[in-house]
């Protein structure tokens, strides 16, 4: 049985990196061989410290009025990196640059949903 990382993996060529994050537990994957990728250490600190933090923020501001907060798109310069909020974390997706990280999100929920880590 696939995991979730091999599943969104296979959702295109265009995905270079997967992370799930339940709290402070944290399983991080990326595609070999990738051009521009960003140091272990640097995703790690992204996905404690800087997504959640992110998310935390735009969720907050979301629920004021704008009902409620359904995925963050941070566009670095190699990459852009969709942070899906989970019920106990986040789901991230590392994209090309020339990919359209939302032309993937209902396959994305989908996957998310069969393993269990629905949006919310």
């Amino acid at each position: 049985m696939n995991d979730l990382h091999d599943d969104v993996f296979a959702i295109s060529p265009d995905i270079r990196y997967v992370a799930a994050a339940q709290g402070q537990q944290l399983v991080m994957r990326s595609r070999p061989d990738l051009q521009n990728a960003s140091s272990g250490n640097s995703d790690l600190y992204e996905e404690l410290l800087v997504n959640p933090t992110l998310l935390t923020l735009a969720t907050r501001r979301g629920n004021i009025d704008c009902g409620g907060l359904r995925y963050l798109i941070v566009a670095y310069g190699h990459f852009e990196m969709l942070v899906i909020p989970t019920s106990g974390g986040h789901v991230g997706v590392g994209f090309e640059l020339d990919a359209n990280p939302t032309g993937y999100l209902h396959t994305i929920f989908s996957v998310m949903t069969n393993h269990g880590q629905p949006a919310v």
